[in-house]
């Protein structure tokens, strides 16, 4: 059976085969090609679903570092890389608070007087609150994770470890920020 050749994302976008890619750059450029290769364009529709598919790999750090290791002849096997020492801290708090404004949301649901009703809200806006905070941190940790892969390419040295370890992590952040949205939106 012939094996079909490995898909280049960064030259599909034409974007540098890089470790961090800035997101607007990375919208921009998709911007640029889907107007000029989309079906409904003069002439156009080649190669749009390429670049459909390359956008969606490369705006997503947990998908463009293991495609970028592929690239590199790397196997990358998330189940089997494991995470910075504080996704297990994380994992527990982000679980908690998920189960928080769960139950928040269920007591106030449940609450038939106003009393009850009021004392459910504190717990909604305290869960609210909570959530918020996480975010932030979460977010924060994405950018820790940004900066290190930045320092790799400006030394010109990608350890292959490390990049797999930082597609773990990302991994688990964009996981954790899109429950805690959904959390988040079930307050209101």
């Amino acid at each position: 059976m012939r094996e079909e050749p490995m898909v280049d994302h960064f030259k599909a976008l034409g974007v540098s085969r890089s470790l961090w890619l800035a997101p607007e750059d990375v919208r921009t450029r998709f911007q640029s090609l889907s107007r000029e290769r989309h079906p409904d364009a003069e002439g156009g529709g080649d190669g749009y679903a390429a670049v459909v598919d390359a956008a969606a790999v490369l705006q997503d750090p947990a998908k463009r570092l293991p495609h970028w290791l592929a690239l590199h002849g790397v196997e990358y096997d998330a189940r089997s890389t494991p995470p910075s020492a504080w996704v297990a801290d994380e994992f527990s708090r982000v679980a908690a608070l998920v189960h928080a404004a769960n139950e928040a949301v269920a007591k106030r649901d449940a609450a038939t007087s106003a009393l009850g009703q009021a004392v459910a809200n504190r717990a909604v806006v305290e869960a609210n609150d909570q959530i918020v905070e996480m975010l932030d941190q979460l977010r924060q940790r994405g950018q820790a994770l940004d900066v290190e892969l930045q320092a790799m390419e400006e030394a010109g040295e990608a350890d292959v470890d490390v990049v797999s370890r930082c597609a773990v992590d990302y991994g688990f952040l964009g996981k954790w920020i899109g429950q805690l949205r959904t959390a988040m939106a079930s307050l209101v």
